[in-house]
């Protein structure tokens, strides 16, 4: 589906043809953004924004447009902050001679490591959770379900 941007302050649509905008969540500290426009003309920039509530939004990185072009361009920007919990985005197109539009708004939540559930396995791979507070000392071996592996060393003596 090709969709053309409206303008933000007249009732011309902008000449950018927007095939796709995904966000993909890298790491919990990683947002992925790319979107792929098929044609472009007069295209200066794209103001890429970030909100937590879905309604005010703040730059966090703009990405130079191609200009005029038929051809299929693919951009991508990296969050490479981003905070936890819910987060929006979307993007401001802007013409060379000043018109806009925002994208469409799309949204990932990155969770906070005390929302990542840990499940701990001895080494028949039997379930043995009792709470990281209350394991013997040793090396433990961590995998999250975001499919992050982690060693770690516990030692709770001198709790």
């Amino acid at each position: 589906d090709f969709s053309k941007f409206g303008v933000g302050n007249s009732s011309d649509p902008l000449p950018v043809s927007l095939l796709y905008f995904t966000a993909e969540i890298i790491t919990n500290e990683h947002v992925k953004l790319q979107w792929e426009t098929v044609s472009e003309q007069n295209n200066d920039r794209f103001e890429i924004e970030r909100s937590s509530d879905g309604t005010t939004f703040d730059i966090i990185g703009i990405v130079d447009g191609n200009g005029n072009t038929n051809e299929s361009i693919t951009y991508i920007f990296n969050d490479r902050f981003p905070p936890t919990g819910l987060n929006y985005y979307r993007f401001r197109q802007v013409d060379f001679d000043g018109n806009w539009d925002y994208s469409n708004m799309i949204a990932v939540k990155l969770l906070d490591e005390s929302d990542i559930p840990v499940y701990v396995y001895d080494i028949l791979g039997k379930n043995v959770y009792i709470g990281i507070d209350y394991l013997p000392q040793g090396i433990y071996i961590f995998q999250y379900e975001d499919g992050r592996v982690e060693r770690m060393y516990i030692d709770n003596r001198n709790r």
